[in-house]
């Protein structure tokens, strides 16, 4: 299993913040702290001098790998990226 997780923040400004970290616990807590994340309305990430908050309503999408499960159930699952249209 991969130790480490990545997370890139697209945020509506069309700017982009990568992070990495360690894998956070298992595959269940990683997918309940995802949705604990959508629902607190911020993402909050420890780094090495500082904590960085990140209100929601600014973020456009997060990408995270690898995937967090399980997923909540609003997920439509094993989908494919066909390129913008």
């Amino acid at each position: 299993m991969n130790s480490e997780s990545f997370m890139i923040v697209h945020f509506t400004n069309g700017k982009k913040q990568t992070f990495s970290f360690p894998s956070q616990g298992t595959k269940v807590m990683r997918g309940k702290l995802a949705e604990e994340i959508f629902n607190s309305g911020q993402l909050m990430i420890e780094l090495e001098n500082k904590m960085v908050m990140i209100p929601l309503a600014n973020v456009m999408y997060v990408e995270m790998k690898p995937i967090p499960s399980p997923l909540p159930n609003v997920v439509f699952e094993k989908g494919k990226y066909l390129g913008e249209n």
